[in-house]
């Protein structure tokens, strides 16, 4: 699987097109699932957490919904530091990178709804291993708190809500004020 069948997936399905077509969509994301219970969590993050960064907002979601569904599958145990740094650094740009309305719809809400889920889930499954990267995540929450629009706001203390456990456990709870 890791030698004949990866390679050619994610360079034939892990595209932006894909990202915009909704029942494709999710066929790649519930595939890339399988694969991952397969060969496991670090190989399939490992490909797919440069596209967290991407100019794409659908594409960096559907790779933020895959990570976030892997994650509560499987769990970041096989996560090396290094992929866990490049993990980190793409969900925050994921996160700060979406575009959130004001007037928030459905369809937008839904959207947003996935960024929050995959942030509180990388964060909750390295647990502890976030401690070095509290202090970048509690500036970005600090700065989102502040921003003039309400739906802004609100995602940010929805993502104080999700991470709380974390910081606590992590003894950095004071960076939240």
């Amino acid at each position: 699987i890791r030698k004949e069948i990866l390679p050619q997936f994610f360079k034939n399905f892990w595209i932006r097109r894909m990202a915009l077509d909704r029942r494709n969509y999710q066929q790649v994301i519930d595939t890339t699932e399988e694969l991952a219970n397969k060969v496991g969590c670090s190989d399939i993050i490992s490909r797919i957490v440069d596209e967290l960064k991407d100019d794409s907002e659908p594409y960096r979601r559907m790779a933020m919904e895959t990570t976030q569904k892997i994650l509560t599958n499987l769990g970041a145990g096989d996560i090396d530091e290094r992929l866990e740094e490049r993990l980190i650094d793409g969900i925050l740009y994921a996160f700060q990178e979406q575009a959130v309305d004001a007037s928030i719809t459905s369809a937008t809400s839904r959207e947003s709804q996935i960024m929050l889920d995959g942030f509180g889930t990388v964060v909750n499954a390295l647990g502890e291993r976030c401690q070095p990267y509290l202090k970048q995540i509690a500036g970005t929450i600090k700065w989102r708190l502040n921003n003039k629009a309400a739906s802004v706001r609100m995602q940010a203390a929805d993502l104080i809500g999700r991470i709380a456990v974390v910081m606590k456990a992590c003894g950095e709870d004071q960076l939240m004020g």
